[in-house]
Protein backbone atom coordinates (compact mmCIF):
# COMPACT_ATOMS: atom_id res chain seq x y z
CA UNK A 1 0.00 0.00 0.00
CA UNK A 2 1.10 3.37 -0.61
CA UNK A 3 0.44 6.71 0.95
CA UNK A 4 0.80 10.17 -0.26
CA UNK A 5 -0.13 12.94 1.22
CA UNK A 6 -0.91 17.11 -0.18
CA UNK A 7 -1.81 19.39 2.07
CA UNK A 8 -3.03 22.87 -0.01
CA UNK A 9 -3.46 25.91 1.30
CA UNK A 10 -6.10 28.34 -0.70
CA UNK A 11 -7.29 31.83 0.67
CA UNK A 12 -11.51 31.85 1.09
CA UNK A 13 -13.68 34.50 -0.11
CA UNK A 14 -13.20 36.43 3.49
CA UNK A 15 -9.52 36.03 2.98
CA UNK A 16 -8.96 33.74 5.52
CA UNK A 17 -6.40 30.44 4.69
CA UNK A 18 -8.15 27.32 4.29
CA UNK A 19 -6.42 23.63 4.30
CA UNK A 20 -8.07 21.16 2.14
CA UNK A 21 -5.68 18.02 1.82
CA UNK A 22 -5.80 14.59 -0.50
CA UNK A 23 -5.31 10.52 0.83
CA UNK A 24 -4.81 8.49 -1.59
CA UNK A 25 -3.73 4.59 -1.73
CA UNK A 26 -3.53 2.13 -3.97
CA UNK A 27 -6.91 1.68 -4.08
CA UNK A 28 -8.80 5.05 -3.33
CA UNK A 29 -8.78 8.46 -3.44
CA UNK A 30 -10.76 10.91 -0.75
CA UNK A 31 -10.38 14.80 -0.33
CA UNK A 32 -11.30 17.17 2.61
CA UNK A 33 -11.79 20.09 3.45
CA UNK A 34 -12.08 23.01 5.89
CA UNK A 35 -14.68 25.27 5.77
CA UNK A 36 -16.88 27.82 8.22
CA UNK A 37 -20.33 26.70 8.73
CA UNK A 38 -22.91 27.24 10.98
CA UNK A 39 -21.83 30.61 12.50
CA UNK A 40 -18.98 28.68 13.96
CA UNK A 41 -15.54 30.27 14.08
CA UNK A 42 -12.92 27.67 12.98
CA UNK A 43 -8.89 29.45 12.56
CA UNK A 44 -7.33 26.15 11.00
CA UNK A 45 -7.09 22.56 11.31
CA UNK A 46 -3.98 20.20 11.02
CA UNK A 47 -5.78 17.35 8.99
CA UNK A 48 -5.33 13.95 10.68
CA UNK A 49 -4.14 12.28 7.43
CA UNK A 50 -1.20 13.83 7.91
CA UNK A 51 -0.66 12.37 11.67
CA UNK A 52 -1.97 9.39 10.07
CA UNK A 53 0.77 8.63 8.14
CA UNK A 54 2.87 9.93 9.94
CA UNK A 55 2.04 7.86 12.78
CA UNK A 56 2.11 4.70 10.04
CA UNK A 57 5.80 5.50 9.60
CA UNK A 58 6.63 5.81 12.86
CA UNK A 59 5.78 2.50 13.70
CA UNK A 60 8.06 1.49 11.42
CA UNK A 61 11.36 1.09 13.07
CA UNK A 62 13.77 3.52 13.26
CA UNK A 63 17.49 4.51 13.62
CA UNK A 64 18.24 7.61 16.13
CA UNK A 65 19.89 9.02 18.80
CA UNK A 66 19.28 8.60 22.52
CA UNK A 67 20.12 11.40 24.71
CA UNK A 68 19.06 13.19 28.46
CA UNK A 69 17.57 16.25 29.47
CA UNK A 70 17.21 17.23 33.37
CA UNK A 71 14.01 15.56 35.09
CA UNK A 72 10.81 17.17 34.57
CA UNK A 73 7.45 16.90 35.87
CA UNK A 74 6.05 18.93 33.66
CA UNK A 75 6.38 19.50 29.30
CA UNK A 76 4.80 20.87 26.36
CA UNK A 77 2.22 18.25 26.32
CA UNK A 78 0.39 20.04 29.45
CA UNK A 79 0.43 17.30 32.16
CA UNK A 80 1.51 18.45 35.37
CA UNK A 81 1.37 16.34 38.33
CA UNK A 82 -0.65 14.71 39.97
CA UNK A 83 -3.01 14.26 36.94
CA UNK A 84 -0.87 12.48 34.55
CA UNK A 85 -3.12 9.76 32.30
CA UNK A 86 -3.40 6.22 33.74
CA UNK A 87 -1.09 5.17 31.30
CA UNK A 88 1.67 6.82 31.97
CA UNK A 89 1.73 5.29 35.44
CA UNK A 90 1.41 2.03 33.57
CA UNK A 91 4.15 -0.74 34.89
CA UNK A 92 5.00 -1.34 31.84
CA UNK A 93 6.36 2.91 31.11
CA UNK A 94 9.96 2.72 32.41
CA UNK A 95 10.61 6.54 30.97
CA UNK A 96 8.67 9.76 30.08
CA UNK A 97 10.46 11.54 27.12
CA UNK A 98 10.79 14.52 24.63
CA UNK A 99 10.41 14.16 20.74
CA UNK A 100 12.27 16.41 18.03
CA UNK A 101 10.24 18.81 16.55
CA UNK A 102 9.19 17.10 13.35
CA UNK A 103 8.16 14.16 14.77
CA UNK A 104 5.93 15.98 17.83
CA UNK A 105 3.75 16.94 15.21
CA UNK A 106 2.60 20.33 16.82
CA UNK A 107 2.38 17.75 19.80
CA UNK A 108 -0.20 15.43 17.95
CA UNK A 109 2.45 13.10 19.58
CA UNK A 110 1.52 13.76 22.82
CA UNK A 111 0.56 10.93 24.54
CA UNK A 112 2.29 8.71 22.77
CA UNK A 113 3.99 5.33 23.15
CA UNK A 114 7.68 4.06 21.69
CA UNK A 115 9.39 1.10 22.32
CA UNK A 116 12.79 2.08 22.23
CA UNK A 117 15.98 -0.18 22.02
CA UNK A 118 19.51 0.78 23.05
CA UNK A 119 22.82 -1.23 22.37
CA UNK A 120 24.83 0.90 24.60
CA UNK A 121 27.03 1.95 22.05
CA UNK A 122 27.86 5.57 22.21
CA UNK A 123 29.56 8.20 24.51
CA UNK A 124 28.88 9.08 28.18
CA UNK A 125 28.54 8.21 31.27
CA UNK A 126 24.99 6.24 31.17
CA UNK A 127 24.40 4.11 28.29
CA UNK A 128 21.27 3.02 26.88
CA UNK A 129 21.10 -0.59 27.20
CA UNK A 130 17.81 -2.92 26.43
CA UNK A 131 14.13 -2.16 26.20
CA UNK A 132 12.21 0.85 27.25
CA UNK A 133 8.69 1.91 27.00
CA UNK A 134 8.96 5.34 26.75
CA UNK A 135 5.80 7.55 26.91
CA UNK A 136 5.89 11.32 25.19
CA UNK A 137 4.89 13.91 27.29
CA UNK A 138 7.27 16.89 25.88
CA UNK A 139 8.89 18.22 22.60
CA UNK A 140 13.18 18.97 22.46
CA UNK A 141 13.42 21.56 20.19
CA UNK A 142 16.80 21.31 19.83
CA UNK A 143 17.13 17.26 19.02
CA UNK A 144 17.87 16.71 15.47
CA UNK A 145 15.61 14.87 12.69
CA UNK A 146 17.69 12.67 10.36
CA UNK A 147 17.90 12.82 6.88
CA UNK A 148 14.85 9.71 6.72
CA UNK A 149 12.12 12.46 6.86
CA UNK A 150 10.80 13.47 3.60
CA UNK A 151 9.22 16.83 3.11
CA UNK A 152 9.32 18.99 0.14
CA UNK A 153 8.09 22.38 -0.27
CA UNK A 154 6.83 22.87 -3.97
CA UNK A 155 6.00 26.57 -5.01
CA UNK A 156 5.47 27.44 -1.25
CA UNK A 157 1.96 25.88 -1.22
CA UNK A 158 2.30 22.15 -1.35
CA UNK A 159 3.51 19.87 1.53
CA UNK A 160 4.17 15.56 0.59
CA UNK A 161 5.16 13.49 3.74
CA UNK A 162 6.53 11.04 1.90
CA UNK A 163 9.05 8.68 3.74
CA UNK A 164 9.81 7.58 7.38
CA UNK A 165 11.30 9.70 10.47
CA UNK A 166 14.36 9.42 12.64
CA UNK A 167 15.93 11.17 14.68
CA UNK A 168 16.49 12.51 18.88
CA UNK A 169 14.57 11.18 21.71
CA UNK A 170 15.49 13.00 24.81
CA UNK A 171 14.77 10.84 27.87
CA UNK A 172 13.64 12.67 31.01
CA UNK A 173 16.98 11.85 33.26
CA UNK A 174 19.30 13.64 35.12
CA UNK A 175 21.67 11.53 32.94
CA UNK A 176 24.66 11.94 30.61
CA UNK A 177 25.71 10.94 26.75
CA UNK A 178 24.35 10.35 23.26
CA UNK A 179 23.71 6.89 22.90
CA UNK A 180 22.68 4.69 19.63
CA UNK A 181 19.19 3.63 19.71
CA UNK A 182 16.18 1.95 17.56
CA UNK A 183 12.61 2.58 18.23
CA UNK A 184 8.99 2.56 17.31
CA UNK A 185 5.88 3.71 17.57
CA UNK A 186 3.83 1.45 19.62
CA UNK A 187 -0.09 1.24 21.25
CA UNK A 188 -0.12 2.58 23.99
CA UNK A 189 -0.81 -0.03 27.35
CA UNK A 190 -4.04 1.08 28.16
CA UNK A 191 -5.57 -1.87 29.63
CA UNK A 192 -9.32 -1.22 30.56
CA UNK A 193 -8.70 2.96 31.04
CA UNK A 194 -10.57 4.89 29.09
CA UNK A 195 -10.29 8.81 27.23
CA UNK A 196 -10.33 11.25 29.50
CA UNK A 197 -10.57 14.91 28.84
CA UNK A 198 -9.53 18.21 30.55
CA UNK A 199 -10.46 21.76 30.29
CA UNK A 200 -8.40 25.08 30.35
CA UNK A 201 -9.29 28.50 30.19
CA UNK A 202 -12.68 27.59 28.42
CA UNK A 203 -16.29 29.02 28.37
CA UNK A 204 -19.41 28.99 27.13
CA UNK A 205 -18.40 30.65 24.17
CA UNK A 206 -14.20 29.40 23.82
CA UNK A 207 -13.56 25.53 24.52
CA UNK A 208 -10.09 24.57 25.03
CA UNK A 209 -10.14 20.47 25.29
CA UNK A 210 -7.19 17.91 25.92
CA UNK A 211 -7.34 14.52 25.12
CA UNK A 212 -6.10 12.44 27.38
CA UNK A 213 -4.93 8.75 27.58
CA UNK A 214 -5.75 7.41 23.98
CA UNK A 215 -4.55 4.05 23.25
CA UNK A 216 -3.56 5.52 19.68
CA UNK A 217 -3.45 9.60 19.23
CA UNK A 218 -6.37 11.10 18.23
CA UNK A 219 -5.88 13.19 15.27
CA UNK A 220 -9.20 15.18 14.56
CA UNK A 221 -11.78 15.82 16.69
CA UNK A 222 -15.21 17.30 16.71
CA UNK A 223 -17.87 18.58 18.45
CA UNK A 224 -21.84 18.72 17.77
CA UNK A 225 -23.57 21.45 17.36
CA UNK A 226 -27.15 22.58 17.77
CA UNK A 227 -28.42 21.21 14.25
CA UNK A 228 -26.51 17.72 15.36
CA UNK A 229 -23.78 18.48 12.75
CA UNK A 230 -20.35 18.30 13.63
CA UNK A 231 -18.00 21.06 13.64
CA UNK A 232 -14.05 20.59 13.90
CA UNK A 233 -11.98 21.88 16.65
CA UNK A 234 -8.07 23.38 15.84
CA UNK A 235 -5.56 21.95 17.28
CA UNK A 236 -2.94 23.52 19.50
CA UNK A 237 0.97 23.56 20.11
CA UNK A 238 0.33 22.58 23.72
CA UNK A 239 -1.74 20.24 23.36
CA UNK A 240 -5.09 20.73 23.16
CA UNK A 241 -7.87 21.42 20.89
CA UNK A 242 -9.93 24.18 20.56
CA UNK A 243 -12.73 26.04 18.81
CA UNK A 244 -14.62 29.79 19.46
CA UNK A 245 -18.80 29.21 19.55
CA UNK A 246 -20.08 32.56 18.76
CA UNK A 247 -23.76 31.11 20.20
CA UNK A 248 -22.55 29.38 22.73
CA UNK A 249 -21.83 25.31 23.17
CA UNK A 250 -24.75 23.25 23.38
CA UNK A 251 -24.77 20.72 26.85
CA UNK A 252 -23.83 17.81 27.22
CA UNK A 253 -20.61 17.91 25.29
CA UNK A 254 -20.57 15.36 22.27
CA UNK A 255 -17.39 14.72 20.60
CA UNK A 256 -16.22 12.74 17.75
CA UNK A 257 -12.76 11.47 17.55
CA UNK A 258 -10.82 10.23 15.02
CA UNK A 259 -8.01 8.08 15.62
CA UNK A 260 -4.66 8.04 13.77
CA UNK A 261 -5.30 4.73 12.26
CA UNK A 262 -8.53 6.04 10.98
CA UNK A 263 -10.78 4.61 13.85
CA UNK A 264 -13.88 7.14 14.91
CA UNK A 265 -15.39 6.51 17.95
CA UNK A 266 -17.99 9.26 19.59
CA UNK A 267 -17.92 10.19 23.50
CA UNK A 268 -20.49 12.75 25.46
CA UNK A 269 -18.96 14.52 28.60
CA UNK A 270 -22.21 14.97 30.80
CA UNK A 271 -22.05 18.24 32.33
CA UNK A 272 -24.09 21.34 31.72
CA UNK A 273 -21.96 24.17 32.80
CA UNK A 274 -18.10 24.74 32.31
CA UNK A 275 -15.30 22.96 34.34
CA UNK A 276 -12.04 23.78 34.31
CA UNK A 277 -8.05 22.20 34.94
CA UNK A 278 -10.06 19.24 36.39
CA UNK A 279 -9.88 15.83 34.62
CA UNK A 280 -13.50 14.86 33.23
CA UNK A 281 -14.83 10.82 32.09
CA UNK A 282 -16.91 10.47 29.68
CA UNK A 283 -18.79 7.17 28.36
CA UNK A 284 -15.70 5.11 29.23
CA UNK A 285 -14.70 5.00 25.48
CA UNK A 286 -11.32 3.63 24.54
CA UNK A 287 -9.95 3.10 20.89
CA UNK A 288 -9.38 -0.32 20.35
CA UNK A 289 -6.83 -2.44 20.07
CA UNK A 290 -5.53 -2.42 16.37
CA UNK A 291 -3.81 -6.08 15.21
CA UNK A 292 -1.90 -4.61 12.49
CA UNK A 293 0.12 -1.96 14.95
CA UNK A 294 2.69 -2.66 17.36
CA UNK A 295 1.83 -3.24 21.19
CA UNK A 296 3.73 -3.93 24.14
CA UNK A 297 5.76 -6.47 24.27
CA UNK A 298 8.99 -7.13 26.70
CA UNK A 299 11.38 -8.49 23.77
CA UNK A 300 14.92 -7.30 25.52
CA UNK A 301 13.89 -4.84 28.26
CA UNK A 302 16.37 -4.48 31.04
Amino acid sequence: MRFDVTLKHRLGNNGQTHLSYDHMTDSNVTSHSNTEDNGFQNLCIMPSVVTLIGFRRQTQHKLGTGTYYWYTEDGTCSYPPPELPPVAKHPGITDFVALNRPQFFGSLACGMCFSVNGSGVGLGLNPIIGQHIVFVKDMCPECKTGMAMGMKVCRGLFFTFETGLAGDIDFSQTADGRWNISFQAIQCPVGNTSIEYKLQGSNTYYLKLQVRNARIPATFVEMSTPDLSWFPLEHTTDGFWVARFPKGVTYPLNLRLTAANGEVIQDTLSMDYIVNEKVLQGNGVQFTLDNSLPMLSYGNRR
